[in-house]
C-alpha cells in the first residue's frame, strides 16, 4: 500500500469530492481511513499529514467551529472547511438557507481559477442564487469578468477564427457549469449551448483542440443539461485517452452520470486503494 497515494487521495477526498459522497459513504471512508493510519507503517512526514487530515473529520465539527476555521485559515488550508460547510448544509446539517459566500479577492492569486470553479460549483449545487454572476480572474484572456459575461464572449467561438487555444473549450465549460441545470435551461442561448455541446461529441477526432479540454466541466454540463447518449460516452473514453492524469472528481462524475455503461472503462484508470477497490468505490458513490 502506497501511503503517499493514500495521503494525496484523502487530500482530494476534502478537496472536493467528499461533497459527492452520503453521510453513510463518509462514516465509512474516515472509518477506513483511520485503519490505515492505525494499521500502516509511516514515516514522520507523512504522519504528521495523515494525522492532520483525520483530525478535519466532517463528522465531528459543527456550524460554528467550521466558520472560525473559514475565518482564520489561509488560503492553503481553508478549502476543506468550506468544502465540508457545503457538504453539511447538503444534507441538512446545516440551514440550507443559510449562506457562506467564501472571500475570493480577484486581484489575487490565493486561489487559482480551478479551486473557485470547484466552490461555487458546491455553491450552484446547493441552490445559490446567480453564482454565475460572481467574478474572478480570467486566466486565458486575463482579466475580471463574471462567469455570464464570459459565455456571453465566447459561446460560439469554436465556428469562429483566431481561437487556436484549446483552453477555451475548458473555459467556456467551466463557466458554464457555474448555471445549474435550472438556470442553464433557462437562458435564452441555450440552443447554442446544446450546439457547443455537440460540436465537442460529434468533432472529437477532428478538431485537435478538444483532445485537450478538462473532463470535469465537460461531465458537469453533460449532467446539467443531460445529455447522455453514446456518442457522449464515447466522446468521454476519447478524451480519457488523451489525459495522463484523472481526478477522483472525474470517476465520481462520470459514474453519476453515465452508469454502470461506463464501469468498465474506469476500472483500470485509476488506484482505488484508498477507497478499496473500484467495487466498493461505486458502492459507495451510490449509497444513499
Amino acid at each position: 500500500m502506497n501511503i503517499e497515494n493514500i495521503i494525496n487521495t484523502f487530500y482530494n477526498f476534502y478537496g472536493e469530492d467528499l461533497y459527492y459522497f452520503s453521510i453513510k459513504s463518509v462514516i465509512e471512508i474516515i472509518e477506513n481511513a483511520n485503519n490505515i493510519f492505525k494499521n500502516s507503517i509511516i514515516d514522520d512526514k507523512c504522519y504528521d499529514n495523515f494525522k492532520y487530515l483525520l483530525s478535519i473529520n466532517p463528522l465531528n465539527m459543527n456550524e460554528n467551529t467550521l466558520l472560525k476555521n473559514i475565518d482564520s485559515s489561509d488560503s492553503e488550508n481553508v478549502i476543506p472547511y468550506i468544502v465540508t460547510y457545503y457538504w453539511k448544509q447538503k444534507y441538512g446539517l446545516i440551514d440550507s438557507n443559510k449562506r457562506l459566500y467564501p472571500k475570493f479577492d480577484k486581484s489575487s492569486n490565493d486561489f487559482g481559477a480551478g479551486e473557485i470553479f470547484a466552490i461555487r460549483r458546491l455553491m450552484v449545487l446547493n441552490d445559490y442564487s446567480n453564482i454565475y454572476l460572481e467574478e474572478y480572474h480570467n486566466y486565458v484572456d486575463i482579466g475580471i469578468m463574471n462567469h455570464l459575461d464570459e459565455v456571453e464572449m465566447y459561446l460560439g467561438f469554436h465556428k469562429k477564427d483566431g481561437y487556436i487555444d484549446d483552453d477555451y473549450f475548458s473555459l467556456l465549460l467551466s463557466d458554464l457549469a457555474m448555471f445549474g441545470t435550472k438556470n442553464i435551461k433557462k437562458y435564452d442561448k441555450y440552443n447554442e449551448i446544446i450546439d457547443f455541446i455537440e460540436y465537442i461529441i460529434k468533432n472529437i477526432n477532428k478538431d485537435e483542440r478538444i483532445s485537450q479540454i478538462l473532463l470535469k466541466p465537460f461531465l458537469q454540463v453533460l449532467h446539467d443539461i443531460e445529455y447522455n447518449t453514446k456518442l457522449s460516452r464515447e466522446c468521454f473514453k476519447k478524451i480519457l485517452n488523451y489525459n495522463s492524469y484523472v481526478s477522483t472528481i472525474e470517476m465520481i462524475l462520470a459514474i453519476q452520470h453515465f452508469g454502470e455503461e461506463i464501469y468498465d472503462t474506469l476500472n483500470e484508470l485509476y488506484n482505488y486503494s484508498f477507497y478499496n477497490g473500484f467495487e466498493n468505490f461505486c458502492r459507495l458513490i451510490n449509497l444513499k
